[in-house]
């Protein structure tokens, strides 16, 4: 959402940006499934599971403690819209085709309930690693 390129059907002149948008296009979302599978999954795999799987093997001794404190996890919350808000500045001065303030509230609305969701329920972990508590490696 942020940088737009999902729901522009021509992002920055891409030459294969057809190829990939075009065979799953779903009218309705305004974007390829292919796409958004690719993108949210590529981002939540890449960006942040890889990310805590490798931090945590490397330290499996702290994998079980939490990693900031709630001072700390209210510092880190506001990076990433801080960051939004550069990306997208700078996005929406080179771009034509950008997302309508409706997909925009939507996913505003969505992000926030599952960030109150989480807040609510509490983030908990249960059991413990198998293996004398060392995380198993990757395949």
């Amino acid at each position: 959402m942020v940088d737009q390129s999902l729901f522009n059907p021509a992002y920055r002149g891409i030459g294969y940006w057809d190829a990939m948008r075009k065979p799953t296009y779903v009218g309705w979302l305004g974007t390829s499934a292919f796409m958004l599978l690719t993108f949210v999954g590529g981002h939540v795999l890449g960006s942040i599971a890889a990310s805590l799987a490798l931090a945590e093997s490397w330290w499996p001794e702290c994998a079980g403690r939490p990693w900031l404190r709630r001072r700390g996890l209210v510092g880190a919350g506001r990076v990433p819209p801080a960051w939004w808000l550069l990306v997208l500045s700078k996005v929406l001065l080179g771009v034509r085709n950008v997302v309508g303030t409706g997909w925009v509230s939507v996913a505003m609305v969505v992000v926030s309930l599952v960030a109150w969701l989480v807040a609510w329920r509490g983030w908990r972990v249960s059991g413990r690693v198998s293996g004398g508590g060392r995380p198993a490696l990757p395949a």
